[in-house]
């Protein structure tokens, strides 16, 4: 089956251009547009997308509530999403949180392509696993668009609630637990079911931490201890791929993928990689003309 994936934004001139500048990797992937998020829940219903890239900010419904959708309706491939240049110190700050991935607008076509091309080169290596949306992921969109909102979530049952103020996350409660031991019980939750709701009245503060340092030490804890093996020297497979490629670009980084049989997104996650580490050095070598280490 042919890979599919939707692009969503309500700029019509904007998406019909970028689909025709995608048409010449029909035999990668086929693209479907649509210009709201009624349009997307009627799409996806109908058809397995592998990518689904929206906008943010669109009017009626907004790329939080086709997120929610998805992740209530167990979408099981990736979601990107599209956020203009205004919002580009929020989408930096957050990078690191390995959360949805968001595009600042406008972009370069051929980066676009790129990206797409890249995407289903690591998509179709059968040990990579994708994982549907992440609760971080929704939090973080309603962070960068700087709502009001309270967000229910539903775990086995038990019933949590995030309060958001401009973005920011006030107060969170959970059984009878509240603020951030709240908020950190929700994120373990496996596949919660989360709802949007309109704030009605004042809420008492119960978290004072700015955004990305709460969510950022959350993390932290949870994949404590979760660091990516390495060998003697310290190397990571993900790092010895990321220096070819600095030093001899893209075509650099295929000829290590051709060596080796292993993908970048593979190195990434991939115990299988960590046991060829020593194999993976020594094309690297003779790709780069010298030892690994002595780019470090």
């Amino acid at each position: 089956m042919k890979n599919k994936i939707l692009l969503v934004d309500d700029e019509k001139v904007f998406l019909t251009s970028l689909k025709e500048g995608l048409e010449p990797f029909q035999d990668v992937f086929y693209t479907d547009i649509c210009f709201s998020v009624d349009e997307a829940t009627e799409l996806v219903s109908r058809n397995d997308y592998s990518l689904i890239i929206t906008d943010i900010r669109m009017p009626k419904k907004t790329g939080i509530d086709l997120l929610l959708y998805l992740k209530n309706n167990n979408f099981k491939g990736i979601v990107k999403v599209m956020s203009a240049h205004e919002v580009e110190n929020e989408i930096q700050n957050i990078k690191g949180l390995g959360a949805v991935e968001i595009i600042s607008k406008p972009f370069h076509l051929g980066w676009f392509q790129k990206m797409l091309i890249d995407f289903f080169e690591n998509e179709n290596s059968s040990d990579i696993l994708f994982e549907s949306i992440s609760l971080i992921s929704v939090l973080q969109i309603i962070n960068i668009e700087k709502k009001s909102s309270i967000l229910q979530i539903d775990c086995d049952g038990v019933k949590g609630l995030v309060f958001f103020d401009k973005g920011e996350i006030v107060s969170a409660e959970y059984e009878d637990l509240s603020g951030k031991e709240a908020l950190m019980e929700m994120l373990l939750a496996k596949e919660p079911k989360i709802s949007m709701k309109k704030i009605k009245k004042r809420v008492k503060k119960n978290i004072d931490t700015p955004f990305t340092g709460l969510i950022m030490n959350m993390i932290k804890i949870i994949d404590e201890g979760k660091k990516p093996e390495s060998d003697n020297s310290g190397l990571t497979p993900i790092e010895i791929y990321d220096i070819v490629e600095q030093k001899k670009g893209l075509a650099g980084r295929m000829e290590l993928v051709k060596k080796t049989g292993i993908l970048r997104k593979e190195a990434e996650s991939s115990k299988n990689a960590l046991s060829k580490i020593q194999e993976i050095k020594e094309a690297a070598k003779e790709i780069l003309g010298k030892d690994i280490e002595d780019f470090l």
